[in-house]
């Protein structure tokens, strides 16, 4: 992926290929997708995988989780906060997390969770946005904390390996991060 601040090609796509390029060439068996929603990341992953996943997704939504459980059954969807994810350290190959970072009240925490439970050369790929134009509607009703976002790979046990920015005609801007364990073998 190239950075690109005012790129205006399809985004969709991008992110897609995206996330499923943070599996491709990388031994992933264990995928966690926080904020999971209806769990259309995990889909999308198990549709493409060459071998099976065992597959996790996190969110503070059950209606959310129950249409996930229903749309691929073969994984197994948690009730969880993100800051405080139900999952053992060095446990998981590939974090997932499509526009949902940047509604969590504490972001450092999430990230810090990702960096706990990714095993050493373990990756994890986020699409967030970054900041947003003046709506043409009502204003929104989430958190605007985007700055933090601009330099992932300052955050302690993770560095940025790639990323991708998007920028649209109404003023919103998207960022694609993978990012991957900082020193692989080594303890945190």
């Amino acid at each position: 992926m190239t950075v690109d601040p005012t790129l205006t090609d399809d985004m969709g796509n991008g992110i897609e290929n995206g996330i499923e390029s943070g599996a491709v060439g990388a031994a992933v068996a264990d995928v966690l997708d926080v904020g999971t929603g209806t769990g259309l990341v995990l889909r999308a992953l198990a549709a493409t995988s060459p071998d099976p996943l065992r597959a996790t997704g996190v969110d503070v939504a059950p209606a959310m989780l129950a249409a996930a459980g229903r749309a691929l059954p073969a994984a197994v969807f948690v009730l969880a906060d993100a800051a405080a994810l139900p999952v053992a350290d060095r446990s998981v190959d590939l974090v997932t997390c499509v526009t949902a970072l940047q509604l969590m009240p504490r972001p450092d925490a999430v990230l810090a969770e990702w960096a706990r439970v990714l095993r050493p050369g373990g990756r994890a790929v986020t699409a967030t946005f970054t900041g947003f134009g003046r709506p043409a509607g009502p204003p929104r009703d989430f958190p605007v904390h985007h700055d933090r976002f601009a330099t992932p790979e300052l955050l302690a046990g993770l560095r940025l390996r790639r990323h991708a920015a998007w920028r649209h005609d109404d003023g919103d801007s998207f960022l694609l991060a993978e990012l991957e364990t900082a020193l692989p073998g080594a303890a945190r």
